[in-house]
């Protein structure tokens, strides 16, 4: 339809390569949405007489409900194939929705409100999954483990103070994604038309306010062809989606019968083809295999977009699928990942003694020693170190330490005596967990609280 009076018609085969139909599916409640908020502009406006906008827009209702009609039609995109299932529906008079828009402006407004959408549905399943690991903290305040650098046993924690970890970093990303909502998404480019605005009076602090946004992307070219809030939302998503992944590693690991550190539900197990006897962690497996999938889709979007001058250029059609992927991948991952922790089983035995087994309490002693004696820690830390190498267990450290030093002290040699001599506020105390538990409850709270408000869109402030 838009090229017949220019161009030559173009040939099936290449209208289907440039065609943007199949991923404009994603999109076409939200470009139906857009389309709805202009022609009640341009009604109030009197620019178009009020009978023919309302038989577009009875149209344009069905068409909301149930958009696939549209995806019937052979068309560059879906805003070709509106124009075209309306001028079929109530002839010329479709000629009137055009005034003033362009699929520039239009597209950028589809784009921003489903990226809300997804961005929110993100936010929500991170609450769910924060909600997942401070109720398990709350049942495993005692239960001691090792904690690991380099994969080795470390110093001893509990599996609460671990959980807590976790959902500090996701607080963080819901904040750094909240902001990006509220401050880049949710700008309105209604009314920038093509790149430089148009002639037809709109307000745009109107339609912005129409279609549920409470700013507007000023500048006209920012409007139409700028995608930061796409690459700022997809880069931080990936980030979340790596960080997820190193936590499914973890879980990966304690599942293996050498560590048994915990049972994975059977609903996110699977058995061999071949091997009876096997207990495979796939729900993990495939949120680390996820997050690869996202880097991959996150360096497609910056390499789409790198090359490009300014103004819009057809190759921005392409970066969307890739950002939805990113999106749903994060829902879907923190959404497995918080079912996984609600019903994984811990073994707190196995995880207490690998914490004796491994002498994790070392560090404690040479800082213990030399506190009460008055002496350079490095000294303390290469005796201890001496005495690691010839002992059998932490109890022959200590004697040896102390024998070597020829003092009489009694250091705690039990971890539950050391985790309590803890004064520094995070370490894995027990006050201190009850503390972070107290503090994620309430943040949770009044973050799950504000994203309540938020759906309603009637205040774009979370």
């Amino acid at each position: 339809m838009y090229r017949k009076k220019l161009l030559d018609k173009q040939p099936e085969w290449l209208r289907k390569y440039t065609s943007s139909m199949i991923d404009d599916r994603e999109i076409a409640a939200e470009v139906l949405q857009a389309l709805k908020v202009h022609i009640n502009h341009l009604t109030e406006l009197n620019l178009i007489p009020k009978n023919e906008a309302n038989k577009v827009a009875k149209v344009v209702d069905d068409l909301i409900r149930d958009p696939s009609p549209l995806f019937s039609i052979k068309a560059e995109d879906v805003h070709e194939a509106i124009e075209i299932y309306l001028k079929n529906k109530v002839g010329r008079t479709a000629n009137w929705i055009s005034l003033g828009k362009s699929r520039n402006d239009h597209v950028s407004a589809a784009l921003r409100l489903h990226t809300r959408t997804l961005t929110l549905e993100l936010l929500s399943s991170l609450n769910r999954l924060r909600e997942a690991l401070i109720g398990k903290a709350q049942s495993n305040i005692r239960t001691i483990m090792p904690g690991f650098t380099h994969l080795q046993p470390a110093q001893p924690i509990t599996l609460a103070h671990y959980l807590l970890y976790i959902e500090e970093e996701l607080s963080c990303y819901f904040n750094v994604l909240r902001f990006l909502l509220n401050e880049i998404v949710e700008k309105s480019p209604l009314g920038a038309a093509a790149i430089a605005g148009t002639i037809v009076p709109l307000n745009r602090k109107k339609l912005a306010k129409m279609i549920g946004m409470s700013k507007i992307v000023i500048n006209t070219l920012a409007a139409t062809s700028a995608r930061n809030f796409l690459t700022l939302v997809t880069a931080t998503t990936t980030s979340l989606q790596v960080f997820l992944s190193r936590i499914a590693e973890d879980l990966i690991i304690w599942s293996t019968p050498q560590f048994n550190y915990i049972t994975p539900h059977e609903h996110h197990l699977a058995t061999s083809s071949i091997m009876p006897h096997k207990r495979n962690p796939i729900t993990m497996e495939i949120v680390r295999a996820r997050s690869g999938e996202s880097i991959g889709s996150l360096m497609s979007i910056l390499s789409i977009i790198k090359g490009l001058p300014s103004g819009y250029n057809l190759d921005l059609q392409e970066i969307s699928r890739h950002a939805w992927k990113v999106l749903k991948n994060a829902i879907e991952s923190a959404t497995v990942l918080a079912d996984f922790i609600l019903k994984m089983k811990v073994n707190a035995k196995k995880m207490s003694a690998d914490a004796e087994k491994y002498m994790t309490l070392t560090a404690y002693l040479a800082e213990y020693i030399s506190m009460k004696q008055g002496a350079p820690y490095r000294e303390m830390h290469q005796l201890v170190a001496e005495a690691v190498k010839c002992s059998r267990n932490f109890n022959e450290v200590i004697k040896y330490v102390l024998n070597k030093l020829k003092v009489k002290l009694e250091p705690p040699s039990r971890t539950e005596e050391l985790l309590e001599m803890k004064k520094v506020l995070g370490s894995p105390r027990e006050i201190h967990v009850k503390l972070m538990i107290q503090q994620a409850a309430k943040r949770l709270k009044k973050d799950a609280k504000g994203l309540e408000k938020h759906y309603n869109y009637g205040d774009n402030e979370i």
